[in-house]
């Protein structure tokens, strides 16, 4: 899927198969839902490459992703920059995002409230700006040698709070707050 934008406000991908691989390529300024349609509830896993999103500033509530029913979800922000709103994915309790061709941003939320576990391998920079909420105890491991600015990491008050584990990193890190 490649040049959607300039005031198609929405864009739904329904009733594709989990086991598909959905490109994204120079998106600007599109809300954007995947919808997948043999997804059990129990242990469903979808990869989703964004190559090329912009955002233009003003525009709050364009630019969002939201991903429903997978309890693993690897996000691949490729090719160039990307920068997103929001990324909702309310079901993931296992979230991987690779970050390899450009420098990566998400803004306004990420929304990985039954997030246990997210692994962050930036070989580029990654800028959280947004609130990450986040599932119980959930430990976000960050590797590569990319910069990771991570704002706030939300568990909702649940469990123990947030754990950080970077021992892999090489590239700097910044925590700026939890709640």
């Amino acid at each position: 899927m490649a040049g959607v934008g300039g005031g198609a406000d929405t864009f739904v991908i329904s009733n594709i198969k989990k086991a598909t691989t959905v490109v994204l390529k120079s998106v600007t300024d599109v809300g954007t839902t995947i919808n997948f349609s043999d997804v059990t509830g129990t242990a469903d896993s979808a990869t989703l490459e964004v190559a090329g999103s912009t955002d233009t500033a003003g525009t709050d509530t364009e630019n969002d992703l939201t991903v429903a029913g997978v309890e693993t979800l690897t996000l691949n922000l490729t090719t160039a920059a990307n920068d997103l709103d929001t990324i909702t994915a309310v079901a993931a309790k296992t979230v991987n995002i690779n970050v390899s061709g450009g420098n990566a941003s998400i803004e306004a939320a990420a929304d990985f409230s039954a997030a246990t576990a997210v692994t962050i391998d930036a070989a580029k920079n990654l800028t959280l700006t947004a609130v990450a909420n986040l599932g119980a105890d959930a430990v976000v491991t960050v590797t590569g040698a990319g910069d990771v600015d991570l704002n706030t990491l939300d568990n909702n008050g649940a469990g123990d709070g947030v754990t950080v584990a970077a021992s892999a990193m090489t590239g700097d890190l910044t925590v700026i707050g939890g709640a």
